[in-house]
């Protein structure tokens, strides 16, 4: 009989030292714990589709139909319209892709439903200009620089950057002067995103 409370009292000991192992492993994970979620909060934020927007340009030449909807870019396939607001965000699909027109969306080039076709000429982009026999192959912010292009000299028809202006990484035709803003990113990287803040001074002493 003498052994029954020698057993009680080994295993009270265990479960009041099993309780205070638990309690100090807690105490010790925690604090752990709500630091990585404060950083996974602070830095893997997700940014609201309003804000993302704020990067592309808008083009006052388009009117939404609708506060919020999607649409065609007129003239350019890889390029398509964000309506917020009734502003029009011109926005731009991942290399190899086009906007779809019926599944309004980006889709790979052979299986897109798109006409880079312009039913009316008023509709091309700020800065551009319609043309039935332009360059078949554009400035770029990339390119402008190079007297060397091998470009082919047949023509084409479309909406095109008018004289003094370049396509940027947005594909909107900007000056020369403003290729080198290194805060202008590529619109597929912007989703779920965060952009860094860049001064143009900044911008200046890496040039």
């Amino acid at each position: 009989m003498a052994a029954i409370p020698e057993l009680v009292l080994v295993m009270c000991f265990l479960a009041i030292t099993g309780i205070w192992e638990q309690k100090s492993t807690k105490n010790l994970e925690d604090p752990i714990g709500e630091a990585l979620e404060e950083i996974v909060q602070t830095y893997e934020k997700t940014l609201s589709l309003y804000d993302l927007l704020a990067h592309f340009p808008i083009d006052n030449t388009i009117t939404c139909p609708e506060s919020d909807t999607v649409l065609p870019y007129p003239g350019d396939c890889t390029r398509y319209v964000t309506c917020r607001d009734y502003k029009a965000h011109i926005r731009g699909c991942p290399p190899g892709m086009k906007f779809d027109k019926g599944a309004l969306r980006c889709r790979f080039d052979f299986q897109t439903n798109c006409s880079d076709a312009l039913e009316e000429h008023e509709h091309c982009g700020v800065n551009e200009e319609y043309s039935e026999c332009g360059p078949s192959c554009e400035q770029t912010c990339d390119e402008y620089r190079n007297d060397y292009l091998d470009c082919p000299e047949e023509c084409a028809k479309g909406c095109f950057c008018k004289e003094g202006f370049v396509r940027g990484s947005l594909r909107n035709c900007i000056e020369p002067r403003k290729c080198g803003n290194k805060n202008m990113l590529e619109p597929w990287f912007l989703i779920n995103a965060r952009t860094k803040t860049r001064t143009p001074a900044l911008d200046d002493e890496d040039e």
